[in-house]
């Protein structure tokens, strides 16, 4: 009976399936969403039930579920899709479950992902606070954007694994993240640093081969380790082992970012 029941929980729904999702006392949502092959995308939603959000999902030709723990405020998914050779986003994002995170305006938000495919992943965390972000995927495209300053500052490592696809996030500093890990494999990489430097942060890029863009605000305080690149062309002076921003503001605070491993293309910009 339990095989059977296991059975039917992952035949695809027909049409759009709707899960709303709530806070009561406690602003945190924990959000774990696991499987082979998905699409993700979350923002803000302003409802005129204060606390309430919706998620949509569209199961299109995978199965798998979307579950909320209205007690621990825990939303679980699992994505599956059949099998295929073919890893390209445009295949994923026709295919495979789409789901859709409207949050709760101003909740706090714990993001756990992991999938092998995900042929869109976008999240806007406008009028949004973020407790803890873990994405995970080996291939996709994933679009971070912080366009409002968190509330508080996250301790914990951020972690960003793409293996092949293409990473781009913007507004990071609007995070106040203290420490990123982004991994990645082969693809196309930007950074976004945003308008101002809010605390002193450390990134550290384990890439391979691909194209890397980050842009920083004119006048902070940039350090580079890890790299045998010459890194004068870019507006740095070498310090010892390390690059140092020619030019910065005394009061800004420190960027640190580490370059390991190969790199490909390489794009520095002041801004």
């Amino acid at each position: 009976m339990v095989a059977i029941l296991l059975f039917f929980a992952f035949l695809p729904p027909s049409g759009m399936e709707k899960t709303t999702i709530f806070f009561q006392e406690d602003p945190s949502i924990r959000y774990s969403i696991t499987g082979n092959s998905g699409n993700v995308i979350l923002s803000a939603h302003l409802s005129e039930e204060a606390g309430s959000g919706l998620i949509q999902t569209d199961y299109q030709k995978g199965n798998g579920f979307v579950a909320f723990d209205k007690n621990t405020q825990h939303v679980t998914a699992d994505f599956k899709k059949k099998f295929s050779f073919n890893h390209l986003a445009k295949a994923i994002r026709k295919d495979a479950p789409k789901m859709k995170i409207f949050a709760p305006h101003e909740s706090t938000v714990d993001l756990n992902l992991k999938l092998i495919d995900l042929g869109i992943g976008q999240f806007n965390f406008a009028n949004l606070n973020v407790s803890h972000l873990d994405l995970d995927a080996r291939f996709g495209e994933v679009y971070l954007d912080f366009p409002t300053e968190n509330k508080v500052i996250i301790r914990d490592q951020v972690h960003i694994h793409l293996m092949a696809g293409k990473l781009e996030i913007t507004d990071l500093a609007n995070l106040k993240a203290e420490k990123w890990w982004i991994n990645g494999g082969v693809g196309d990489l930007s950074l976004d640093i945003g308008e101002k430097l809010l605390k002193k942060t450390e990134i550290r890029l384990d890439l391979d081969i691909g194209e890397l863009t980050i842009n920083i605000p004119k006048g902070t305080k940039v350090e580079i380790r890890g790299t045998s690149r010459k890194m004068d062309e870019y507006g740095f002076l070498s310090v010892g082992k390390e690059w140092i921003a020619a030019e910065y503001h005394q009061s800004s605070p420190l960027l640190t970012i580490h370059l390991l491993g190969p790199l490909g293309s390489l794009n520095i910009n002041w801004k």
